[in-house]
């Protein structure tokens, strides 16, 4: 649930800095491009995959779906990086 409470927040905040003005959600997005980051790989390490294949988000529509759908699958547990707890 973090990646998606992380989500969530981001895209609530990405418009209130958007109404606010362009410098306000220039910097936010700015400030949250490495816990962003940080969240995603977690998330893809959940399900058995490097934190590297975050990269698909640079190849459109095909690369998001794709990224969508491991997001959204259930972890697994053991997984080769480790427990999450």
């Amino acid at each position: 649930p973090e990646f998606w409470w992380w989500t969530l927040f981001v895209v609530l905040a990405s418009m209130a800095a958007g109404i606010i003005g362009e410098a306000a959600s220039a910097l936010f997005s700015l400030a949250t491009i490495l816990p962003g980051l940080a969240v995603g790989a977690r998330r893809l390490h959940d399900t058995n995959r490097s934190g590297w294949f975050q990269l698909l988000w640079l190849i459109p529509v095909v690369g998001w779906i794709l990224l969508i759908v491991w997001f959204a699958q259930a972890g697994k547990e053991p997984n080769r990086f480790g427990s999450a707890g």
